[in-house]
């Protein structure tokens, strides 16, 4: 059984939680080899632990590529 996107997003939250910036990475960029969808939601969750880490030059390039996904932060 393979997980959806609500499932990353949750293990993304989980993330969020622990700090945990290199696990966060590796869920987003497993998602499209899975199939699934980076939506907004995925994108919130990673721009917070980039927020929560001070990490402002990630944030800038995840507004990049919601651009290029087409992904609006209310997805």
């Amino acid at each position: 059984m393979k997980p959806d996107t609500t499932t990353i997003n949750v293990a993304l939250n989980a993330c969020l939680t622990l700090s945990a910036v290199g696990k966060a990475e590796g869920l987003m960029k497993m998602m499209p080899t899975l199939g699934l969808r980076v939506d907004g939601r995925s994108f919130g969750l990673i721009a917070q632990l980039y927020a929560k880490k001070g990490l402002k030059e990630r944030i800038e390039t995840l507004d990049k590529l919601m651009k290029q996904y087409q992904v609006g932060v209310d997805q």
